[in-house]
């Protein structure tokens, strides 16, 4: 059996732009993200209580798993590092 987890992750608002996150734990301490639903647009149109269920398993991973979407907490915080997105005005058509 797992013993309990050090990295924590909670919902401080929900918006229908937005999402305010606290994380804690010994590789990053006290911290606050802002993840915008127009950059990171599979929140869009959800239900809020499926937006607000998030899970960090990881100490860089968090994992919303009633939307199977998952986000690496680098690429939340440094997003320029990270300069590829999903178009689907790009995908092609068969």
């Amino acid at each position: 059996m797992h013993g309990k987890s050090t990295f924590s992750v909670r919902v401080t608002e929900c918006s229908d732009t937005m999402l305010m996150l606290e994380l804690d734990g010994p590789d990053t301490g006290p911290l606050a993200l802002k993840v915008s639903f127009a950059e990171y647009p599979e929140f869009e149109r959800q239900d809020r209580q499926k937006v607000c269920m998030v899970q960090r398993p990881h100490p860089d991973h968090l994992y919303w798993p009633l939307l199977d979407v998952d986000l690496s907490l680098s690429g939340l915080k440094n997003p320029s590092l990270f300069p590829l997105a999903f178009q689907p005005e790009r995908v092609r058509r068969a």
